[in-house]
């Protein structure tokens, strides 16, 4: 019986000591404040009105004043798309000094995959040093929108009618299958 009665104590003392050193660590009061300047940040810039299903999308306005809310926190900004007035991010991110990597949202809708495309090549092909990358698509795969050669051919088209950097975003275990482009 003291044997029992030792080992529940123990085994108590152990789980106590464990979620201590756990709680101390991870204890977020612990953890300095920011303050150096992040390499990037994914953007989308839509308040809390702005839908898609209402048809309210974000103002060059307020997608300016969210960048300049960013300029000296962030070098880069990230998009997913260019239609609905998100094609207006490159040049008011230039204002801010902000690197900007172009994105074209694709998904199974291909007349508006055709539209993002178009978009994104007019808008690489603006005078602006601070795009940096062009991507087409954002897990399409890992979503199963469109078959793989589909991206490819979406990405080749993007490479030969843009002389900037064209990529796509994906999980890795989906950059392993993907024949060289």
């Amino acid at each position: 019986m003291k044997t029992k009665i030792v080992t529940v104590i123990a085994i108590a003392l152990l789980v106590v000591i464990n979620f201590s050193i756990w709680s101390y660590v991870n204890n977020p009061l612990q953890l300095q404040p920011w303050t150096k300047t992040t390499m990037g940040v994914t953007f989308d810039p839509p308040r809390k009105d702005d839908t898609p299903t209402s048809g309210t999308f974000p103002s060059a306005e307020d997608i300016d004043s969210d960048l300049a809310l960013l300029a000296n926190k962030a070098y880069a900004v990230r998009t997913y798309s260019v239609l609905k007035g998100l094609d207006k991010i490159p040049e008011l991110a230039a204002k801010h000094n902000l690197n900007v990597t172009v994105g074209a949202w694709i998904d199974g809708n291909l007349e508006k995959n055709r539209q993002e495309i178009e978009t994104l090549i007019n808008v690489s092909r603006e005078n602006n040093p601070k795009i940096i990358r062009l991507m087409v698509g954002n897990e399409v795969l890992l979503r199963d929108d469109i078959p793989v050669q589909q991206l490819i051919d979406y990405i080749r088209e993007v490479k030969q009618r843009t002389w900037r950097p064209v990529s796509t975003s994906e999980t890795w275990m989906y950059g392993l299958n993907i024949p060289n482009w």
